[in-house]
């Protein structure tokens, strides 16, 4: 008995000190998971998107791995033979998809000392005939790029240069339009005799063509120098400059605008800080195909594969040449047009190039009036971006832009002296990055930890803070037993253990 007696007094005081021990473990297990968890999943996301040599988000952004598409739809001009005057309007009928998969991938990879890495940018492109609505075999008839560049690069010249372009037009028998196979006019490329004169012989016709063939993505096919050299933030030093543009090609400035609309700045579009994408940012975007910086305003939330993202579309000021805010007017290069379009003279080797949304979506309504069979809708030709804030993520980009080429009279040359003023549309482009279903839900996984730790906190704290009350007021409730039965005065008398034992008597 009094071994047992013992035992009851270890285990007595055992398990309270047991329970003491796991609320404490319970309540601080809560409050690093309250307090200290966060800072340190904190650091463990700013480590693995950060660019580094051995950071997660370098070996997506080296090389993509969500598919990207780009949609061709070409401009079919179906009356060129009709007599072209002041009142003349083209009617158009587009041809299309084309779509093309493009494998990005960043090569001659540099980091430097300063926090920032440069590369270059190789785009490759296939051709899916399986998901597209024609072949590259398809014939399209539109406008004489050649001749109409040749026109625009004389139109403030005086009778003699325009007359000898002119008859350089006729010798080597220029039309106004062209028909070729949609693979020569995006990639290939299609011979003209006034450009390869221009091409060998630039002193015989006062201009002169970097390229023998004309395409509008000539040469640009799984290409590595075409997209320039770019100088990228990492993050290494401040994580909100993560993915914006230091240089593009070693410079500040394009070259390409004036002032202001020159600068190089923004994001590349591959990478953004995490937690800093809110809906109230300016995001701004440097396009090298553009040549220029893009703003983006907050639109709406969207959902994508489970995942809420922010949804940017083009600011007002997108394609602004000054008509709605003076301060783009240095984007004019020259020829300030109604709202719309961006003038791309300049980056587009002096051909008359304008984008715009496709179909004119959002411009001025005085190109849609020119011409006949284009509708535009801001559901098909809206030009969006969708970021998951928490990380920055893009999980959803729908980059829609048309291809224009100004049309306007020339005095002295018989090809255009009768021609209206208008914007003549090519193609457009819709290039589709959506996140696939595994990575979103990867994502949907790790975006799940915050809260996890704020769950698992605050239960063990609530358990842990439970379990020491509970401990605390037994506790209690025993020592003022004790004191009760002390203050009571009763005795208890040990009797021999032969005799049974009596009930004790108040002394």
């Amino acid at each position: 008995r009094p071994r047992l007696s013992t035992q009851l007094k270890m285990r007595s005081l055992f398990l309270p000190s047991c329970g003491y021990v796991l609320s404490s473990v319970l309540i601080i297990t809560g409050i690093f998971f309250l307090f200290i968890y966060p800072f340190i999943l904190q650091y463990f996301v700013n480590k693995e998107f950060q660019l580094s040599p051995r950071s997660q988000s370098f070996k997506h952004w080296r090389k993509t791995p969500i598919p990207v598409t780009l949609d061709f739809y070409l401009f079919n001009w179906t009356n060129p033979e009709s007599k072209i005057g002041k009142n003349y309007k083209p009617t158009f009928r587009e041809l299309g998809p084309y779509r093309f998969y493009e494998n990005r991938e960043k090569v001659n990879v540099t980091w430097n000392d300063n926090g920032t890495v440069s590369y270059r940018q190789k785009r490759t492109w296939h051709f899916s005939q399986t998901e597209s609505a024609g072949s590259l075999d398809d014939v399209v008839t539109t406008i004489n790029g050649v001749t109409l560049t040749a026109a625009y690069m004389v139109r403030n010249s005086g009778y003699i240069q325009q007359q000898s372009i002119s008859m350089a037009f006729g010798f080597t028998k220029q039309r106004i339009s062209v028909s070729h196979s949609v693979r020569d006019l995006l990639f290939d490329g299609y011979s003209n005799n006034l450009m390869t004169i221009a091409h060998q012989l630039p002193s015989l016709t006062e201009m002169s063509s970097p390229f023998d063939k004309f395409a509008w993505f000539y040469l640009r096919n799984a290409s590595y120098t075409f997209d320039g050299w770019f100088n990228l933030d990492t993050g290494a030093l401040d994580m909100s400059r993560l993915g914006t543009v230091h240089t593009w090609n070693n410079k500040r400035e394009t070259g390409f605008f004036s002032g202001s609309c020159g600068d190089v700045k923004g994001f590349s579009g591959d990478l953004f800080p995490p937690g800093l994408i809110r809906k109230d940012t300016r995001l701004e975007l440097f396009s090298q195909d553009l040549c220029r910086t893009l703003p983006f305003q907050y639109m709406r939330d969207e959902e994508v594969h489970g995942l809420q993202g922010h949804r940017f579309i083009g600011s007002t000021d997108f394609l602004d040449s000054g008509s709605k805010n003076k301060d783009n007017s240095c984007f004019c290069n020259g020829d300030c047009l109604p709202s719309g379009l961006l003038n791309l003279t300049s980056c587009r080797f002096g051909a008359p190039v304008f984008v715009s949304y496709p179909h004119f979506h959002d411009a001025n309504p005085v190109y849609l009036n020119k011409v006949e069979g284009l509708r535009p809708n801001p559901d098909k030709h809206q030009f969006y971006f969708t970021i998951e804030p928490t990380y920055g993520i893009p999980i959803d980009v729908g980059a829609r832009v048309q291809l224009n080429m100004l049309v306007q009279p020339v005095p002295h040359m018989s090809m255009y002296k009768n021609v209206p003023k208008m914007m003549f549309p090519v193609l457009w482009v819709d290039q589709r990055v959506t996140i696939t279903e595994d990575l979103a839900r990867e994502l949907r996984m790790v975006l799940l930890l915050p809260t996890v730790g704020v769950v698992l906190g605050g239960f063990t704290l609530t358990l842990g803070t439970a379990l020491l009350l509970t401990l605390v007021i037994r506790d209690r409730r025993k020592d003022s037993d004790q004191e009760v039965v002390k203050s009571s005065g009763l005795v208890g008398v040990e009797l021999p253990s032969d005799q049974q034992s009596i009930p004790a008597v108040k002394s």
